[in-house]
């Protein structure tokens, strides 16, 4: 029998429900159950989801659960954004949905949601459309948007607003005149889209958008196939209906009036950000949340590959960051190669993953960033700095964790009021490994010929080839020691050895 996934998906306006397996080499959508439900309405109006709505939403998926039991499904993965996530009352919901239908959600963050999302569509697109494209994902609460160039994503911005914020925050405070709401909607979008120009070198050749009511808008647009919108089309289209009320666009194209402004708000922002590239045609990727969890479950081999190429891109931006920064980025390459040595060395004794192994390396990167600011509490600096980053491939929990290495790379965490009790193991044995590394890097004006290590019984021992003198590096070496033998349960020494040796 085949192994099927299933994902909810909790967004700000439905709730999807997606049945995958894998057939022939691709991941093959058994069922979709969609359920309207707003929860985004009532966060984004009152900042909290009221009782009413949370047994609406229990109900939903109990239905589902009913679903997934005819399916013979393998794996149920449940996750929730931005609604879920801003309410007041997230906490609360969560708990009160698990005893109610037995299903553990995960809510995550905006980044983590635009990662998914950017991961089914770098392997969707085409290398030439890869070389160059401006990606838009229109989620529920949020937008985001991801720059590919030469192959790569080079940069990423989410912003806080949506075509359904929007369209609730000026319900919530009055009528605007039909006549003006795009013009409005235009001017209110400036000071985020802005934001745009400081990482858009070049006019994208390609613009790609995924999310919420893209289907819709596609039908609403004439054309053929939802994959593809021609630009022109989408103009014309655009100029017939910006001045319409939701009531004239609900009769119009046979859509609910309470879709209808929200859908006019997508329009606008579509109209917007489509201006800044130079693309003929819109690609409309069939793809969401639901479908990148069942591929990441159901093609292990092929999602590793992905994820190798996004701890690149990971690596590619921070390095960038760190040049904007003034960062000595020879300095933090010999630091980086002797700490993810380490690092694979005392692989058994970390149980750590790639993740982590990411986490450290781009410590290396970016601890010096605050150093930009004034070098006295460079630290605490390079923290702030961290944790206001867009960071390609990284996503807001894992960037917390990456500011509190930075904060922590030369002083262990002890008594830590701003490191989480569930992180802190994990956090101190990176922040010692980079402290190990950074002892043995001491130094800015010299580098070893060669950096090995080994464990023979309760001892980790590394070796720097060299012919020159290590007393710097020695002394450096044995003030965090004590550190990394109560972290690793290991004693620590440094030793040199001829360059011929």
């Amino acid at each position: 029998m085949k192994k099927r996934i299933a994902v909810i998906d909790i967004g700000s306006d439905d709730i999807k429900l997606n049945i995958s397996e894998r057939q022939n080499g691709k991941l093959r959508n058994v069922d979709t159950l969609v359920r309207g439900l707003s929860l985004g309405e009532d966060t984004f109006m009152t900042g909290k989801i009221p009782y009413e709505t949370a047994e609406r939403t229990a109900r939903i998926l109990n239905d589902f659960n009913r679903a997934i039991s005819e399916y013979n499904v393998s794996e149920t993965v449940a996750v929730a954004t931005t609604a879920v996530r801003e309410a007041a009352n997230m906490p609360y919901l969560v708990e009160q949905l698990r005893i109610k239908t037995g299903i553990d959600i995960n809510v995550i963050d905006s980044r983590r949601e635009k990662i998914l999302i950017n991961k089914m569509v770098y392997g969707l697109l085409s290398e030439d459309m890869r070389s160059s494209a401006l990606a838009v994902h229109l989620g529920g609460g949020t937008i985001g948007l991801s720059v590919f160039r030469d192959g790569a994503i080079t940069d990423t911005l989410t912003i806080y607003t949506s075509a359904l914020r929007l369209s609730k925050q000026f319900e919530s405070h009055g009528t605007i005149d039909t006549l003006y709401y795009s013009d409005v909607i235009k001017e209110y979008l400036e000071g985020y889209l802005y934001e745009i120009e400081k990482f858009l070198e070049l006019s994208p050749q390609n613009f790609v958008l995924t999310g919420s009511n893209v289907d819709i808008i596609a039908k609403m647009c004439g054309t053929d196939s939802s994959k593809n919108i021609d630009r022109k089309k989408f103009n014309d289209f655009y100029k017939s209906v910006k001045n319409d009320t939701p009531q004239q666009i609900s009769e119009k194209y046979d859509i609910a009036l309470e879709s209808a402004d929200v859908i006019l708000s997508a329009i606008i922002i579509l109209n917007r950000l489509l201006k800044y590239t130079l693309a003929d045609r819109i690609f409309c990727p069939d793809t969401g949340i639901g479908e990148s969890i069942a591929y990441n479950r159901l093609f292990p081999a092929e999602s590793a590959e992905v994820d190798a190429h996004f701890c690149e891109f990971a690596v590619n931006s921070a390095k960038k960051i760190s040049r904007k920064y003034l960062v000595n980025t020879s300095h933090a390459d010999r630091v980086s190669t002797t700490a993810l040595m380490i690092f694979d060395k005392l692989k058994k004794y970390h149980g750590l993953g790639s993740e982590e192994r990411l986490l450290l390396h781009l410590s290396c990167i970016l601890q010096n960033c605050g150093k930009f600011i004034n070098v006295t509490m460079h630290q605490k600096h390079s923290y702030n700095i961290i944790n206001g980053l867009n960071i390609v491939g990284i996503d807001d929990n894992q960037r917390r964790k990456l500011a509190l290495i930075a904060l922590y790379h030369n002083r262990p965490p002890y008594n830590a009021a701003d490191v989480p009790p569930q992180d802190l193991v994990v956090i101190s044995k990176l922040c010692v490994i980079l402290m190990l590394a950074n002892s043995i890097n001491k130094s800015y004006t010299k580098g070893f010929e060669k950096t090995e290590a080994v464990i023979r019984g309760s001892k980790f021992t590394i070796t720097v080839h060299t012919y020159k003198n290590i007393e710097l590096e020695k002394w450096s070496f044995m003030k965090c020691e004590p550190f990394f033998r109560e972290v690793y349960g290991l004693e620590a020494e440094l030793k040199k050895r001829g360059v011929f040796q």
